[in-house]
Protein backbone atom coordinates (compact mmCIF):
# COMPACT_ATOMS: atom_id res chain seq x y z
CA UNK A 1 0.00 0.00 0.00
CA UNK A 2 2.65 2.17 0.59
CA UNK A 3 4.27 2.04 -3.03
CA UNK A 4 0.65 2.45 -3.97
CA UNK A 5 0.77 5.92 -1.83
CA UNK A 6 3.96 6.77 -3.19
CA UNK A 7 3.01 6.65 -6.82
CA UNK A 8 0.01 8.67 -6.53
CA UNK A 9 1.86 11.27 -4.33
CA UNK A 10 4.60 11.63 -7.26
CA UNK A 11 1.50 11.80 -10.49
CA UNK A 12 -2.03 13.25 -10.16
CA UNK A 13 -2.70 11.35 -13.30
CA UNK A 14 -2.32 8.04 -11.47
CA UNK A 15 -4.10 9.18 -8.57
CA UNK A 16 -6.95 10.00 -11.19
CA UNK A 17 -6.56 6.80 -12.83
CA UNK A 18 -7.31 4.53 -10.00
CA UNK A 19 -10.12 6.38 -8.89
CA UNK A 20 -11.62 5.80 -12.27
CA UNK A 21 -10.75 2.04 -12.42
CA UNK A 22 -12.16 1.65 -8.67
CA UNK A 23 -15.46 3.23 -10.14
CA UNK A 24 -15.48 0.89 -13.20
CA UNK A 25 -14.92 -2.19 -11.27
CA UNK A 26 -17.64 -1.45 -9.41
CA UNK A 27 -16.68 0.28 -5.99
CA UNK A 28 -18.77 3.32 -6.85
CA UNK A 29 -21.22 1.52 -8.68
CA UNK A 30 -23.90 2.38 -6.07
CA UNK A 31 -23.65 6.41 -6.26
CA UNK A 32 -23.78 6.19 -9.87
CA UNK A 33 -26.78 3.99 -10.38
CA UNK A 34 -28.62 6.12 -7.49
CA UNK A 35 -28.13 8.97 -9.53
CA UNK A 36 -28.47 8.10 -13.42
CA UNK A 37 -30.94 5.28 -14.84
CA UNK A 38 -28.94 2.64 -16.38
CA UNK A 39 -30.24 0.67 -19.83
CA UNK A 40 -28.98 -2.86 -19.90
CA UNK A 41 -27.84 -4.05 -23.11
CA UNK A 42 -31.43 -6.19 -23.55
CA UNK A 43 -33.04 -3.23 -23.64
CA UNK A 44 -31.58 -1.19 -26.40
CA UNK A 45 -33.72 -2.25 -29.37
CA UNK A 46 -31.22 -1.73 -32.25
CA UNK A 47 -32.27 -1.79 -36.01
CA UNK A 48 -31.14 -3.00 -39.31
CA UNK A 49 -28.76 -0.33 -41.03
CA UNK A 50 -29.67 -0.52 -45.05
CA UNK A 51 -26.16 -0.66 -46.45
CA UNK A 52 -25.55 0.86 -49.96
CA UNK A 53 -22.82 0.83 -52.69
CA UNK A 54 -22.35 -2.94 -52.60
CA UNK A 55 -21.30 -2.76 -48.55
CA UNK A 56 -22.44 -6.06 -46.84
CA UNK A 57 -22.80 -7.56 -43.66
CA UNK A 58 -19.66 -9.30 -41.99
CA UNK A 59 -21.45 -10.83 -40.13
CA UNK A 60 -21.25 -14.80 -41.76
CA UNK A 61 -17.80 -14.19 -42.05
CA UNK A 62 -16.25 -12.72 -38.17
CA UNK A 63 -19.96 -13.26 -36.70
CA UNK A 64 -19.52 -9.65 -35.60
CA UNK A 65 -22.90 -8.92 -35.91
CA UNK A 66 -25.08 -7.25 -38.89
CA UNK A 67 -25.06 -3.46 -39.21
CA UNK A 68 -27.84 -1.74 -37.30
CA UNK A 69 -28.04 1.38 -34.68
CA UNK A 70 -29.96 1.90 -31.82
CA UNK A 71 -31.34 5.26 -30.15
CA UNK A 72 -31.46 4.86 -26.42
CA UNK A 73 -31.59 8.30 -23.97
CA UNK A 74 -30.04 10.64 -26.54
CA UNK A 75 -27.22 8.08 -27.52
CA UNK A 76 -26.88 6.92 -30.63
CA UNK A 77 -25.57 3.72 -30.68
CA UNK A 78 -23.36 1.83 -34.00
CA UNK A 79 -22.57 -1.86 -33.91
CA UNK A 80 -22.16 -4.71 -36.50
CA UNK A 81 -19.37 -4.65 -39.57
CA UNK A 82 -19.36 -4.27 -43.02
CA UNK A 83 -16.98 -4.68 -45.95
CA UNK A 84 -17.49 -4.42 -49.69
CA UNK A 85 -16.80 -7.36 -51.77
CA UNK A 86 -15.78 -4.72 -54.97
CA UNK A 87 -14.03 -1.86 -54.04
CA UNK A 88 -16.56 1.66 -54.99
CA UNK A 89 -18.28 4.61 -52.81
CA UNK A 90 -16.91 5.16 -49.16
CA UNK A 91 -20.48 5.71 -48.81
CA UNK A 92 -21.79 2.57 -46.36
CA UNK A 93 -25.47 3.86 -45.34
CA UNK A 94 -27.49 6.61 -43.94
CA UNK A 95 -29.05 7.08 -40.61
CA UNK A 96 -32.40 7.61 -40.29
CA UNK A 97 -32.96 11.52 -39.33
CA UNK A 98 -33.71 10.51 -35.95
CA UNK A 99 -30.26 8.79 -34.93
CA UNK A 100 -28.06 11.77 -37.35
CA UNK A 101 -25.88 14.23 -35.41
CA UNK A 102 -26.05 17.87 -35.64
CA UNK A 103 -22.66 18.31 -36.96
CA UNK A 104 -20.04 15.86 -39.04
CA UNK A 105 -18.40 13.08 -36.58
CA UNK A 106 -15.23 11.61 -37.36
CA UNK A 107 -14.81 8.41 -35.02
CA UNK A 108 -12.26 5.96 -35.24
CA UNK A 109 -12.38 1.81 -36.34
CA UNK A 110 -11.33 -1.24 -36.62
CA UNK A 111 -10.49 -2.18 -39.77
CA UNK A 112 -9.56 -5.34 -42.00
CA UNK A 113 -5.93 -6.78 -40.31
CA UNK A 114 -6.02 -4.71 -37.13
CA UNK A 115 -5.60 -1.26 -39.14
CA UNK A 116 -7.34 1.60 -37.76
CA UNK A 117 -9.71 3.71 -40.00
CA UNK A 118 -12.31 6.28 -39.36
CA UNK A 119 -15.79 6.37 -39.85
CA UNK A 120 -17.42 9.99 -40.64
CA UNK A 121 -21.14 9.93 -39.36
CA UNK A 122 -22.41 13.15 -41.41
CA UNK A 123 -25.14 15.65 -40.06
CA UNK A 124 -26.94 14.56 -43.01
CA UNK A 125 -26.60 10.83 -41.91
CA UNK A 126 -24.39 9.49 -44.69
CA UNK A 127 -22.30 6.77 -42.96
CA UNK A 128 -18.62 6.70 -44.76
CA UNK A 129 -15.45 4.18 -43.89
CA UNK A 130 -11.99 5.51 -44.68
CA UNK A 131 -8.67 3.62 -43.51
CA UNK A 132 -5.83 5.41 -42.76
CA UNK A 133 -3.96 4.51 -45.95
CA UNK A 134 -4.89 3.96 -49.33
CA UNK A 135 -5.11 0.35 -49.49
CA UNK A 136 -8.53 -0.01 -49.56
CA UNK A 137 -8.87 -2.32 -46.04
CA UNK A 138 -11.49 0.16 -44.82
CA UNK A 139 -13.78 -2.00 -47.92
CA UNK A 140 -12.04 -5.28 -46.72
CA UNK A 141 -13.90 -5.07 -43.17
CA UNK A 142 -14.89 -2.34 -40.85
CA UNK A 143 -16.41 -2.56 -37.77
CA UNK A 144 -19.06 -0.22 -36.36
CA UNK A 145 -18.21 -1.86 -32.51
CA UNK A 146 -17.87 0.94 -29.96
CA UNK A 147 -19.19 4.24 -32.24
CA UNK A 148 -21.69 5.98 -30.34
CA UNK A 149 -22.49 9.41 -29.80
CA UNK A 150 -25.14 11.92 -28.67
CA UNK A 151 -27.83 13.13 -30.68
CA UNK A 152 -26.91 16.85 -30.31
CA UNK A 153 -23.23 16.48 -30.73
Amino acid sequence: MSRLRTLTAQSPAIAISIVALVFALGSGAGYAASRHTVASSKDIKMHALTLRNGWVSSESVYKSGNPSYAVQNGIVYLSGSAHQPTAGSDIIAVLPRSARPKHNLWMPAYTFDGSVGSVKIAANGTVYGFNATSSGLAQEYISFAGISFPLGS
